[in-house]
């Protein structure tokens, strides 16, 4: 008696083959078993969890743009025989903030922000340190970097006592806090699903708060 041979294959393998040509728009991996669309990109559940809690790439980010506003600053000072760019905090403002809107995903907590205003802040003062080390009262090393921290305070100080020359120093620092905070607001994102793969309908039962927690579990 002749056995007939069962060539249907397995569901899965229909699953895959019939997404083989869909695949991660981040990760290139495949969508099973669900995914999302963001701003019209389809991404698999792990990369929409990672878009949704990643803050290590907004700080690295918001580190090298402020390292980058420092080191335009002194290219431009040793370029020009020690010209002084006046406008470097607003330069620096816009770069941390455009770099952390850039690299940020749909998490973007208020201290993530700050820290943006921080960074433009440290990246200011520090082109502070020739005119300090100009000054004979202040020592080298670490302690006239002190110096620069804290000397916008110094100005705010002596501009209760008397309007001087300082007044411009600190509305530019000012200006670049502003910008800081303003270009690293979070990017508009539109998200839709999940869907169910082989289906354009979102998940009746699911959502992307429950998806993501479900991941995180499973780690």
């Amino acid at each position: 008696m002749e056995t007939m041979s069962n060539t249907t294959p397995p569901i899965n393998a229909l699953a895959s083959e019939q997404c083989s040509d869909t695949s991660c728009g981040a990760c290139q991996g495949p969508l099973l078993p669900r995914y999302f669309a963001v701003n019209g990109q389809d991404i698999c559940q792990r990369c929409w969890v990672k878009l949704e809690r990643s803050t290590a790439r907004p700080l690295a980010a918001t580190l090298l743009a402020a390292a980058l506003s420092t080191g335009l600053y002194y290219a431009l000072y040793a370029a020009l025989d020690g010209f002084r760019f006046q406008l470097i905090p607003i330069v620096a403002g816009v770069l941390v903030g455009t770099a952390v809107r850039r690299t940020c995903g749909l998490y973007q907590p208020t201290w993530l922000r700050l820290s943006a205003v921080v960074a433009t802040y440290v990246a200011t003062t520090l082109t502070y340190i020739p005119v300090l080390l100009s000054q004979a009262h202040v020592p080298d090393g670490f302690p006239v970097v002190f110096e620069a921290l804290r000397l916008p305070f110094v100005m705010a100080r002596h501009l209760l006592v008397e309007l001087d020359k300082n007044v411009v120093t600190l509305v530019l620092l000012g200006a670049g806090l502003h910008e800081a905070y303003a270009f690293s607001s979070k990017a508009a994102l539109k998200v839709d699903g999940p869907y169910d793969v082989g289906a354009r309908e979102p998940h009746p039962d699911i959502t992307p708060d429950s998806t993501a927690a479900a991941v995180a579990d499973s780690h």
